[in-house]
This record gives C-alpha cells, sequence and structure tokens, in this order.
C-alpha cells in the first residue's frame, strides 16, 4: 500500500526564464525526492523545457528555473512519480504568470 501524495506550484516568468515554485504534500517526507517541471506550448509537453527539482525533506518545498529559448511557452506541469511507499502526484498545466 502507499501513502497519498499532492502536488501544487505556481509560475512566474522574468525576463527570459521562468521561476518554479511548488511544495510536496506527503504524510512523512523522505529524503531524494524530486519533481519533475516541464514547460507546455497549448496544453502540449515541451520535453526540452524542462528540469528535476529537489525537494527539501523538512518542508516539502521545490523550486526550479526553465530558461526560455523562445515566448510561446504558456504553462507548466509538476510531476512526481511516486516511489515504493508514496503515489505519484502532478500538478497542471499551470499558468505562467
Amino acid at each position: 500500500m502507499v501513502d497519498p501524495a499532492k502536488v501544487s506550484c505556481r509560475a512566474r516568468r522574468r525576463g527570459s526564464t521562468v521561476r518554479v515554485d511548488g511544495v510536496l504534500a506527503v504524510e512523512k517526507l523522505q529524503r531524494g525526492l524530486t519533481v519533475l517541471v516541464e514547460g507546455t506550448e497549448s496544453g502540449r509537453f515541451r520535453a526540452d523545457l524542462a528540469a528535476l527539482a529537489g525537494v527539501d525533506p523538512q518542508t516539502g518545498r521545490f523550486s526550479a528555473v526553465l530558461r526560455l529559448r523562445e515566448e510561446r511557452l504558456d504553462g507548466v506541469v509538476c510531476l512526481f512519480g511516486g516511489t515504493e511507499t508514496l503515489a505519484t502526484a502532478g500538478a497542471g498545466p499551470v499558468r505562467i504568470r
């Protein structure tokens, strides 16, 4: 049996970058957890604009910066792949502000 997990995130454009901040909420945080942050354009995933964000084992917070080569990126998704004891979870697409 796996414990539930929940991901929330938000994204802000700053010049040629997008800063993504979020939280992985689980009952017991573990060391070494990561969240995949990936850009979206018109609802489609952009694998060329992605980053792995390490999760703080004390707070569950994570952050990532996506470096843009073009302005068409309009959202991000934040995806947690789960572990043997934690369920998968995701948020998005989240609109970039």
